[in-house]
Order: structure tokens, then sequence, then C-alpha cells
């Protein structure tokens, strides 16, 4: 049981961080206001700088897809374990959706990044 509970904190902590990585990194490097639309925030970055988000939010993409493949495998752990309709099962199933959603997000970002970025020079 304590094993289980460790695990679960272990996950939510990771997730947070994630998240909180994601949503902390769209303001850009510096940017002073935190009200700026995410979708202008491209033009307030140099190339250069646009070159390293681009890579970050890309790998931080990919590690948030691997959290999210393992939160629903530990769903259907413990929907095997305890049923269908097992509450923890459930919250994982949330935690999963809203892993992939930061994922997408964080695709979302890399690729309005790259845009800024001339060709061939992405790491």
């Amino acid at each position: 049981m304590k094993s289980r509970q460790n695990i679960s904190r272990s996950l939510l902590a990771a997730m947070l961080l994630l998240t909180g990585c994601a949503s902390g990194m769209a303001q850009g490097p510096g940017a002073a206001n935190r009200d700026v639309n995410p979708s202008l925030v491209p033009s307030l970055v140099s190339q250069d700088q646009a070159r390293h988000l681009t890579a970050q939010y890309r790998r931080q993409a990919a590690d948030l897809r691997d959290l999210a493949q393992r939160t629903e495998w530990e769903a259907r752990w413990y929907e095997s374990q305890f049923g269908v309709s097992d509450q923890e099962a459930s919250r994982r199933r949330a935690q999963a959706r809203d892993l992939w959603a930061a994922a997408d997000e964080a695709d979302q970002l890399a690729l309005e990044y790259r845009r800024q970025v001339p060709h061939g020079q992405i790491q």
C-alpha cells in the first residue's frame, strides 16, 4: 500500500513539474509581461532562442507522451486489480488525458518556434 502511494505521489509530482515547465516556457525567456498571448510569443524571440526552444519543446513533448503512456498503463493495471469502476483508475485516466493534451501543446509550441528558425538550423 505504501509503495502504491509513493508511486502515485512521484508521478503526480513529475506531472506537475512538467506541466509547470510547459506553461512557464510559453512566455519565452525573460518575458516581463505574463499576460502575453502564447500565439504571439514566437515573434518575441531571436532565431537562436527559437532554435533552442524548438528542441526543448520537442523533448518535453516526448517526455510528456512517455509519462502519459505510463499513466495509462497504470490505469489499466488498477482496473485489472480492482475493477473498472476503481476511483484510482479513473483518476489515472484523467491524468493521462491531461498529459496527452500538454504533449500536444508542447508540440504546437515547438512548431510555432520552428517557423522562426531558418532551414537547416534545428538541433
